[in-house]
């Protein structure tokens, strides 16, 4: 979605480094190395949360949808079920 923004507003960023998880981009963005995209609980909960700036792009990135599986056996598990059911409280489910 922000490559799509990007390309939308006419503009082709140089492509330092790109890296898997959103604590890595989360650190990349607050050592220097431009811009990215992760869940505002990301920044909440990251030791580096407090070094980055937070921007509403505009117009605003479509959302994401959030799918979760898990195997039915460990649904017997407690933890694993509360989970569940409050995840199948906050939207669909299949």
């Amino acid at each position: 979605r922000c490559d799509q923004w990007f390309r939308n507003k006419g503009i082709a960023p140089n492509i330092y480094a790109e890296v898997a998880g959103n604590e890595g981009i989360v650190a990349m963005v607050a050592l220097g190395f431009g811009v990215g995209v992760v869940p505002a609980a990301v920044i909440d909960h990251s030791p580096m949360g407090d070094k980055v700036r937070i921007v509403e792009p505009k117009p605003a990135l479509k959302p994401f949808d959030v799918g979760i599986a898990v195997l039915k056996k460990r649904l017997e598990e407690p933890l694993i079920r509360a989970f569940w059911d409050t995840a199948r409280g906050q939207g669909g489910t299949r």
